[in-house]
């Protein structure tokens, strides 16, 4: 069996457990966002003491679950629709 290096690797040794600032770096977010997603429930997590720790299969399952192969715009999201005639007058 081939032996792969670990993902992540903390004072020296493996790792498979990340904080607020590693996993929010590994999803390319805030860590506001990640304690937004800790906080709803979104992101599964464990707390050490007064630390809240995040497991990398988790963040990759959580990624995994909302990839999409296709481009839809969600209902009342992003800036409202103008029409051509009045873009660009003020």
């Amino acid at each position: 069996m081939k032996k792969t290096a670990p993902k992540f690797v903390r004072d020296g040794m493996p790792t498979a457990a990340l904080d607020l600032q590693e996993a929010a770096a590994y999803l390319a977010v805030s860590i506001d966002t990640v304690r937004r997603l800790v906080a709803s429930g979104d992101l599964p997590h464990a707390r050490v003491l007064q630390s809240i720790r995040l497991r990398v299969q988790d963040l990759d399952a959580y990624l995994e679950a909302r990839t999409s192969r296709e481009w839809k715009p969600e209902e009342g999201r992003g800036r409202p629709r103008t029409s051509k005639k009045t873009a660009g007058t003020r």
